[in-house]
């Protein structure tokens, strides 16, 4: 399965305009956050199940897009503050600026009246003079820029004159009623006249015992050049009268209009206006400033947070699909990842029963084979027939070693080869392997020599069987490709490790050939495999043991010139067991005095077997199957036999259900398997039916023997009355 990919960073970008630290800080925030769930998502994907990386990452999209909403909708509330601060701040700032320009537009009527009092005491004593208001109004022009027109009163609100050139009547003179001051010889009041929108500065006069009232009209260009210079992109920026809020009395374009009464402009709420804006009073006037985002401002700023909202639900829809589909499929997969489990142990299970079945067959007869070829080599030493015996022997065990091959290959590939760490004569290892290569050495007049270091340990701490398996091949394999000298077994100690270096003088490997040395099922070339024969698992098999042994295999080779194979391995040094010293001392019959029962089904089979234990000193009785044991042991009684050896692949009744029925009978009688099944599992199988031991086919007579008196011993000592039971057979 491909790893999985780092998640790269999110990476985010900068915002710009006024608001850009409040968006950048909540969308870094946001990175940030999506960034840390990715990547736990992440670490936990190798040990999390199957769907909790999608659910994780799902998880992830979810609260980002609740962050990012928040975020949102934050940054559309600062949008609306920083327009609301930007409104007061305005408004504050015009209403200064107003209050300015009022007080300037005072003083010059002030100074203005100051300078021409002989002209004004000639209108107040000549109202109807047309001439002389035409001198004031062309003074008035020259001094003030927007200018419009002027009225005298009298203190009692009569008009005295009118440059309008009309009667403004009665709602004039309520007006001027209305700015009577008797205590201020010069003061102003903003007024709004009727007709063309305008402004008045109000002056007291006083003079020589003449008072009158004097109202200069001005146009409101000074105000709306002012509004318009302080008018804030998108913001509207006016002037409202304090009695009627809905007036609009200057705005930056010089205009008097009410207002349209639109969503956020409610004339008949001047709070809400506030609220949207900032107002500031005029002092010395009945005006108010008032500053707000435009209706379009705000709905921008509102359009702009939906838009983003929709983006963000719409991501997050898209998302959800997204993972949805993702562990969908995800889903798909591990059903088909768990068919295909199931089919590759199903044919795994299917290739077991195979290998177990093919073992089961070619041992049986192997047992009766090899079996029947030792007892010819034994009762024809010194003939020619026992020559032809040993050449029986030698083909037969080849062809065991290839079967072995195979079975071990298969178990190393599944798992299921196990390192057994025993105390076990190591020159008696080294020895036998070299025995069992020695003959095939000089028919090919070859030299075969074993040089052990002296201060090696004799007794060591490992797996015999293992070790010997590994040498037995690799030195097979010397002699195997080697023509004209000899194989060297050289055996030293360094740092508590033990060294066996084998060394031949044949035909050599190319760089080629040493690549896909430990390959299984390959060989040198074709001709290889033709001239010397063999699987070309022999030094595969002997990698992986060396491997499961914990130690090192090396090999040095050049063509032409031979080979060099180093093994190291972690033997430590133990002592000799109790046991190998109490089977060391036993007679040459060892099995002598015991009464064994045979259960096997093949006839050959029974033969051999009863051979090889007779020859013992053992008394045996033969069954053919599990029902006819039981038979036996219910005639002749439970403590008739020592031990029973029982197949496991039987007619009738098979060894399996016969171990269980014989435990109920007898508890103690130890019951060994002997069958052909040489699994791992078929020794588990074994033992977890009752067996005491299991013997594979073809059997070895030594392994055969030792097994039996280890169980017999055994019983013994945990028996009241220690003894070989006895029994009276019919002959």
């Amino acid at each position: 399965m491909r790893a999985a990919a780092r998640p790269e960073p999110i990476e985010c970008e900068a915002a710009s305009g006024p608001l850009a630290g409040a968006q950048t800080y909540y969308i870094s925030l946001s990175c940030a956050f999506i960034n840390n769930i990715h990547w736990t998502a992440f670490n936990l994907h190798t040990k999390a199940p199957s769907y909790t990386p999608h659910l994780l990452s799902l998880l992830a999209i979810s609260l980002a897009a609740i962050v990012l909403a928040w975020a949102i909708i934050q940054n559309h509330k600062e949008r609306l503050k920083y327009h609301r601060d930007l409104a007061v701040h305005v408004s504050e700032t015009a209403a200064g600026e107003i209050d300015l320009l009022l007080f300037e537009l005072r003083r010059g009527v002030g100074i203005f009246a100051d300078g021409y009092t002989e002209l004004l005491n000639s209108m107040v004593d000549q109202p109807e003079n047309e001439l002389l208001q035409q001198q004031v109004g062309e003074r008035l022009s020259h001094h003030f820029q927007d200018y419009l027109a002027f009225t005298f009163a009298d203190m009692d609100g009569h008009v005295l004159v009118d440059d309008f050139g009309v009667d403004i009547g009665d709602l004039c003179r309520s007006e001027l009623l209305r700015y009577v001051d008797d205590h201020a010889s010069i003061s102003s009041i903003i007024h709004p006249g009727p007709g063309q929108y305008h402004f008045d500065i109000r002056l007291t006069w006083r003079d020589e015992g003449r008072e009158a009232i004097m109202l200069v009209t001005f146009l409101p260009d000074a105000i709306a050049r002012l509004l318009a210079s302080d008018q804030a992109p998108g913001h509207q920026l006016m002037i409202v009268r304090a009695d009627n809020p809905g007036l609009i009395e200057v705005n930056a374009k010089g205009s008097r209009e009410l207002l349209d009464g639109d969503n956020f402009l409610d004339p008949d709420d001047l709070e809400r206006l506030a609220s949207y804006g900032g107002l500031s009073d005029v002092k010395h006037a009945n005006w108010l400033v008032l500053d707000m985002p435009e209706a379009g401002l705000l709905n921008e700023i509102r359009r702009t947070m939906t838009v983003q909202l929709g983006i963000v639900v719409v991501g997050f829809l898209a998302c959800l699909i997204l993972a949805l589909k993702l562990i969908h499929r995800r889903r798909e997969f591990d059903t088909a990842l768990l068919q295909a489990r199931n089919e590759a142990e199903r044919l795994n299970q299917s290739k077991s029963e195979f290998l177990a079945n093919m073992s089961h067959e070619i041992r049986t007869p192997m047992n009766a084979v090899l079996g029947f070829a030792r007892i010819g080599v034994r009762e024809n030493r010194g003939r020619k027939s026992g020559v032809y015996f040993q050449r029986i022997q030698g083909a037969g065990e080849h062809l065991l070693g290839v079967i072995n091959d195979i079975l071990d290959i298969s178990k190393i590939e599944a798992g299921k080869f196990n390192v057994e760490p025993r105390p076990f004569d190591f020159n008696n290892v080294i020895n036998k392997a070299h025995s069992f290569v020695a003959s095939m050495a000089r028919e090919k007049n070859l030299s075969c020599t074993v040089q052990t270091d002296p201060d090696h340990p004799e007794w060591v701490l490992g797996d015999a069987q293992l070790l010997q398996q590994v040498l037995v091949n690799l030195l097979s394999n010397a002699v195997k490709f080697t023509e004209q000298g000899g194989v060297q077994m050289q055996v030293t100690r360094e740092a508590g490790d033990t060294l066996v270096r084998v060394i031949d003088t044949g035909i050599g490997m190319s760089k080629v050939q040493l690549s896909r040395l430990f390959k299984p099922f390959e060989q040198g070339d074709g001709s290889t495999t033709r001239q010397h024969g063999g699987t070309g698992l022999g030094l595969a098999i002997c990698s992986n043991l060396v491997d499961l042994m914990n130690g090192e295999i090396t090999v040095e080779s050049e063509q032409g010139n031979g080979t060099s194979v180093t093994i190291r391995l972690p033997l430590p040094e133990t002592e000799m067991p109790v046991e190998y010293e109490r089977l060391s001392k036993m007679p040459k019959s060892r099995l002598t005095g015991l009464s064994i029962l045979v259960v096997e089904d093949v006839e050959l089979n029974r033969i051999v077997l009863g051979e090889m234990l007779e020859f013992e000193g053992a008394r045996v009785i033969l069954a053919e199957n599990g029902q006819r044991a039981l038979d036996l042991i219910g005639e002749h009684g439970t403590t008739a036999f020592d031990v029973v050896l029982m197949d496991v692949q039987m007619p009738v009744m098979d060894g399996y259900s016969a171990t269980r029925q014989i435990l109920k009978m007898a508890p103690g009688l130890p019951v060994i398997g002997v069958t052909a099944h040489a699994m791992m599992t078929d020794r588990i199988r074994c033992l977890e039916y009752g067996m005491a031991d299991y013997v594979a086919k073809p059997i070895e007579l030594d392994v055969l023997v030792k097994i039996i008196k280890t169980h017999v011993d055994n019983c013994d000592s945990h028996s009241d009355t220690p003894g070989h039971r006895t029994a009276v057979f019919p002959d």
